[in-house]
């Protein structure tokens, strides 16, 4: 995504900090409105590239920072299912370039969910997997949610059903769909694809791992 100023502006112009813009931008409630205020601002800029830099700075830390965060947050307390769903809401509504910016922004959290992905595809057949995960397990993670205080297995959030696989994989699709809109189309495909590839000791064929409506999973 690009702030670059697209049209003319008034010679009379007040050079906004980084603290002004984030303050304008936190009175807004959704990613467009602010997308659109930036857009309008960087006009205003008059190719000054503090200010310029001002913009990107208060956009991302209003709009792409709490998203990458709260994404992070999902996998740290809830494993690949619960950020590969916070990943694929965050970006659901969002301009291309927001989406793309986001998504990109998350790699991190994103790579490991590709890696949780490719290692189950590694381990065995996902058919071999149960239809859903076992009603211990289900307690166990609910216990933990609730903050109760024991020792827990260091995989307690790994994907362990044919249902957790399908859900992670099904929401990491439509997040690379919703990220493919943007400036660069393939990047977020391939860097899942790489991600999933990577996790695994035989090398398959990369388009049969592509998480993209455009590559169904063969399953």
């Amino acid at each position: 995504m690009s702030l670059a100023p697209v049209g003319g502006s008034s010679s009379n112009h007040h050079e906004l900090t980084e603290a002004e813009i984030l303050a304008q931008f936190r009175k807004l409630h959704d990613a467009q409105a602010v997308y659109a205020r930036a857009r309008q601002l960087a006009e205003q800029a008059q190719h000054s590239p503090k200010e310029e830099k001002a913009i990107e700075d208060a956009f991302n830390a209003r709009i792409v920072k709490p998203a990458v965060d709260n994404i992070a947050h999902a996998y740290q307390t809830g494993g690949s299912v619960a950020a590969a769903a916070s990943l694929h809401d965050a970006l659901k509504g969002a301009p291309p370039e927001i989406a793309e910016r986001i998504f990109k922004a998350a790699k991190p959290t994103v790579d490991a969910v590709s890696k949780d992905l490719g290692q189950v595809t590694a381990r065995n057949s996902t058919d071999t997997l149960p239809a859903a995960a076992d009603s211990y397990l289900t307690d166990l993670r609910q216990r933990k949610r609730d903050g109760i205080a024991q020792s827990y297995p260091p995989n307690l959030w790994a994907i362990s059903s044919q249902q957790e696989y399908k859900s992670v994989y099904g929401d990491l699709s439509a997040a690379v769909e919703l990220a493919s809109r943007g400036p660069n189309p393939e990047a977020a495909a391939k860097q899942v694809a790489d991600g999933i590839v990577g996790a695994m000791p035989t090398k398959p064929q990369l388009h049969s791992l592509l998480p993209s409506p455009m590559y169904p999973h063969p399953n």
